[in-house]
């Protein structure tokens, strides 16, 4: 899940600078951009706040799989990802 977060932090960006220039281009004037795209990125955030679940606290814990996984060398992983 980290990767993801930071794989779209410039995705982010991008799509920022392409909103903003909509508005521009919609508006004609730049400084619509700092006027309506805050209002978008609330709209965003009460959407993820939401819709996405937050897992209850020390739910991996609970997971009999996850107590008793092996412990593996750092060789043993690296051939493991090798393989795949």
């Amino acid at each position: 899940m980290l990767s993801l977060f930071y794989i779209f932090i410039p995705v982010g960006s991008g799509l920022g600078y392409v909103l903003a220039s909509a508005v521009t281009e919609a508006t004609g004037d730049w400084h619509w951009a700092f006027r309506i795209l805050p209002c978008l990125e609330a709209a965003a955030l009460a959407l993820l706040i939401l819709l996405v679940p937050d897992p209850p606290r020390g739910a991996l814990e609970e997971r009999p799989e996850a107590s008793s996984a092996a412990r593996s060398s750092w060789c043993e992983d690296v051939r493991s990802l090798w393989r795949k």
